[in-house]
């Protein structure tokens, strides 16, 4: 389908079949793509959860809304859901550790036991020492393949003058000194 003929782009006829690409080759394009490291974190009755993602985008200004896309069977997406809450944290380069312990495989156990953490408006956990932290009430979802692309309404923020944690090419690196 042709989405942007309507908005005045000339689009020549493509075949959708052949514009396939493997999840290897996609992950491998992706990976030259430099990006900060996030934790997303959710509280829902007596617990909360985290997880690492690196897919956080600035979506509106006016209002301040942001997406992350999250795994359809990610627990974390299921306390998002139940709470209509979440907070992402920005990690400072300080915090290569935390990214590990919060994208590890093991997903039964409590992943904010031992790691220090407060609250802002929603109540969803704020790891302390972040180098920024987005407390967002859930303003929509939508299904996106394997995923589901989480939009929210930032209603709070701390900012602190951390440098960032950022990952390229499957590694983490720091901003290197001004240029």
């Amino acid at each position: 389908m042709n989405y942007l003929a309507g908005a005045g782009f000339a689009l020549g006829a493509f075949n959708q079949s052949a514009m396939r690409v493997s999840p290897e080759n996609f992950r491998a394009a992706l990976g030259r793509w430099a990006s900060g490291v996030t934790v997303v974190t959710a509280r829902f009755k007596q617990g909360a959860h985290g997880m690492t993602a690196s897919s956080l985008v600035s979506v509106s200004l006016s209002p301040a809304l942001i997406s992350v896309c999250m795994a359809k069977d990610a627990r974390t997406l299921e306390w998002m859901t139940a709470s209509q809450a979440f907070a992402v944290n920005v990690l400072s380069s300080e915090q290569e550790s935390l990214s590990r312990h919060f994208s590890s495989a093991e997903t039964d156990r409590d992943r904010l036991k031992d790691v220090a953490f407060g609250e802002l408006s929603t109540g969803s956990p704020v790891l302390d020492g972040a180098a920024v932290v987005l407390d967002c009430r859930m303003h929509a979802m939508h299904p996106a393949g394997d995923h589901v692309l989480c939009i929210g309404e930032v209603v709070q923020t701390r900012v602190s003058d951390k440098a960032p944690l950022l990952f390229y090419r499957g590694e983490y690196r720091r901003l290197d000194p001004k240029v």
